[in-house]
């Protein structure tokens, strides 16, 4: 996950889970002095080993370049951070475009010719949200977004929460009856 904050870039680095690697942070595949070259050269702010949601729900964040599970959109959009929608498979690329097309809350980095999404793409998305006109109206529509889940999930009155207790006493009923 990466998630960017309005003075400097905060990388959020999930711990390494792939074969061999379990528990392992990312820096420790560069070796430490390369690892804080890069940070130094870069004017980068590393979060390593948090929950996203500490970091989606910090004051500083100001946008979320995530691949679009359901969870992340979830997340960012009860926190209020806009994304940069950069799917790779399954049902990622349905949900970004539902983030970028119909809710137009995200933004979407283009590949090149080899289909690949290049660092000036990157870096010309992450300005677009953070210093244009169209991010700036983005962060907007993800702020309603926001205040809209906050209304859905009221204990009292909230359409989820009432829907997921209507659907609770359903599922009791059924457990009665046998």
């Amino acid at each position: 996950m990466l998630v960017l904050r309005m003075k400097t870039l905060c990388i959020f680095c999930h711990v390494a889970s792939w074969r061999g690697h379990e528990g392992k942070a990312w820096g420790s595949f560069l070796g430490t002095s390369a690892y804080n070259l890069i940070l130094d050269r870069n004017n980068l702010t590393l979060w390593a080993e948090i929950r996203d949601i500490q970091v989606l729900s910090h004051v500083a964040t100001g946008g979320y370049v995530c691949h679009c599970g359901w969870n992340s959109i979830v997340e960012s959009v009860v926190n209020g951070v806009p994304l940069i929608a950069w799917p790779l498979f399954a049902e990622q690329k349905l949900n970004a475009a539902l983030v970028s097309d119909d809710l137009k809350v995200a933004l979407r980095p283009k590949c090149n010719d080899q289909a690949i999404v290049g660092r000036q793409e990157i870096a010309k998305v992450v300005k677009s949200l953070m210093q244009s006109e169209e991010g700036e109206a983005i962060h907007h529509r993800m702020n309603a977004l926001k205040i809209a889940a906050s209304q859905a999930l009221q204990e009292q009155y909230g359409s989820s929460t009432g829907t997921l207790s209507k659907f609770a006493v359903k599922c009791k009923s059924f457990t009665k009856n046998e």
